[in-house]
């Protein structure tokens, strides 16, 4: 198994739905709690917002929005910023 996929479990684990839920269109909190925590563990395996979105059947756009709110929430820049990229 995959260190990609040992995120994907876990983070589904540890908010108690599979898999399949959390890569559905569902948007309770747990499944929402389960997919930004698999977007961020993703992300620091080096996996692309396009290849995020792609597994989770989301645009990239939804998953870079996750990725720089979560960054915004903890003090650090933006992505895009980090990166050198512009808006």
């Amino acid at each position: 198994m995959t260190a990609a996929m040992d995120a994907i479990k876990a983070a589904a684990a540890k908010h108690g739905i599979s898999v399949d839920e959390m890569r559905g269109k569902q948007r309770f909190a747990k499944c929402c709690a389960a997919r930004y925590d698999a977007y961020r563990a993703l992300d620091a395996l080096g996996w692309t917002s396009g290849q995020i979105g792609k597994f989770f059947n989301r645009d990239h756009t939804t998953v870079l929005h996750v990725l720089g709110r979560t960054e915004r929430g903890s003090n650090a820049e933006p992505r895009h910023r980090r990166q050198g990229m512009t808006r």
